[in-house]
């Protein structure tokens, strides 16, 4: 296909992606044979290139082909698309040939990112509220690659914490007077909303900027390095720090390794791509004790192993197979544990039921019902985003009001699941 020819003849919304010399134009069309992903968004693919990758953002046509050997279309011709697509890409949104946006190439925006630094003598990072293994590992490993780097610097980690890490090293947070805000860099890690933040006062600061691996939601910071084909916001932080040939201590490198292995499954989930390996290598150069992060991670006391097992009772299925954990705030309550150990800790416990595609966990805190919403291959992100909520094709969550809402949430799972 000639690009230049081509792209005068849709006619209809599409993106045009560029990789390396090669260009994709993906429309909206229905395609014949294609890799399930591509399906259920109902797009076709035509192209010249085989190494073609972009994402959903917002409203925009996108399409998501990273897939393992998928099989898919072009122009009558079937072939499986390669496993490394890490290239960087620019993107086009096009409509009748003319462009409405333009991303620039991923390591413009990092260089981007260290001048950021750089610039500033006071930084302050935040990430999410009710932090996992990911927001933890690259805030901390954030914090001690600046302070190894630019011993000069003030550096500050603020945010709420989870007793399931408490046992990470150095997640002490700070209390950070809004006045320091006023001549500061805030540094938002693993977030794709603003009400996701744990502390408003970023926006405080003078400069912002934000790492982040989620799916696109809104702009939060005045420089973003967003890109959803890391497995974890660990993984971007290791290849920020790589790229720029920033020293990354030992205390750094082990909590980066922490978040990669839980965001990734433990290098299960299908996010964990070759670069996952390599960036983990990177950071097993520096000698810390991988043993005990998986002990802490994954040995469990007789207490959990029991509260899983009662969680696990709870279990039940709609009539398309999706599975669900509905745990009312008195039950909650009487488990005597944070939120985050039922909510986000239990959901997998769900994960390897036969024939089960689709999967939620339902707990009723006093903030509202939180949702934590899993599948094997269908996008449910589109779900938790019409919740207000967020995250990955196949790993998100959402917090709702009440149960009613969470059941209307329920009923679209279960329709998603026919699809």
């Amino acid at each position: 296909m000639q690009p230049t020819q081509r792209l005068q003849r849709v006619r209809f919304p599409s993106v045009v992606l560029r990789v390396a010399n090669t260009w994709c134009v993906l429309a909206k069309t229905k395609p014949n044979a294609c890799a399930n992903h591509v399906q259920r968004q109902g797009f076709g693919l035509f192209a010249k290139s085989r190494k073609c990758k972009a994402v959903r953002r917002q409203n925009c046509l996108q399409i998501l082909a990273d897939c393992n050997n998928a099989k898919i279309t072009i122009d009558g011709g079937n072939f499986r698309l390669p496993v490394d697509l890490h290239h960087h890409f620019v993107v086009q949104y096009t409509v009748k040939g003319k462009i409405l946006a333009k991303h620039k190439k991923e390591k413009m925006h990092v260089q981007q990112a260290l001048r950021e630094i750089e610039s500033f003598d006071t930084i302050i990072i935040h990430r999410h509220s009710n932090p996992d293994g990911d927001a933890l590992g690259s805030q901390i490993g954030l914090y001690h690659i600046i302070k190894a780097n630019f011993p000069h610097k003030k550096v500050f980690m603020v945010g709420d914490m989870s007793q399931r890490y408490a046992f990470m090293e150095g997640a002490e947070m700070d209390d950070v007077p809004q006045e320091t805000y006023t001549d500061a860099l805030a540094i938002v890690l693993d977030t794709s909303a603003k009400h996701l933040i744990s502390n408003g006062n970023y926006a405080l600061a003078k400069r912002t900027v934000r790492f982040d691996h989620h799916m696109f939601v809104e702009q939060i910071c005045q420089h973003e390095v967003v890109d959803t084909t890391y497995e974890s916001c660990c993984g971007l932080i290791a290849d920020f720090a790589m790229q720029n040939n920033l020293e990354v201590p030992v205390l750094a490198a082990k909590s980066l390794y922490t978040g990669m292995v839980t965001d990734s499954g433990r290098f299960r989930f299908d996010s964990t791509t070759s670069r996952t390996f390599a960036l983990a290598s990177f950071l097993m150069k520096q000698p810390f004790d991988m043993t005990d992060v998986y002990i802490n991670l994954y040995s469990d006391s007789l207490q959990m192993m029991q509260l899983r097992a009662k969680c696990t009772l709870n279990i039940q299925l709609t009539p398309n197979n999706v599975a669900y954990i509905y745990t009312d705030k008195n039950t909650f309550l009487s488990y005597e544990v944070d939120s985050f150990t039922i909510s986000r800790g239990m959901v997998g416990t769900m994960s390897e039921i036969k024939g089960v595609g689709i999967w939620v966990n339902f707990t009723e805190t006093d903030q509202g019902v939180l949702c934590e919403l899993r599948s094997k291959r269908h996008n449910i992100n589109q779900i938790a985003v019409k919740y207000g909520g967020g995250g990955h094709l196949k790993a998100s969550g959402a917090t709702v009001p009440n149960k009613q809402v969470a059941m209307q949430m329920l009923a679209d799972l279960d329709l998603l699941a026919t699809q």
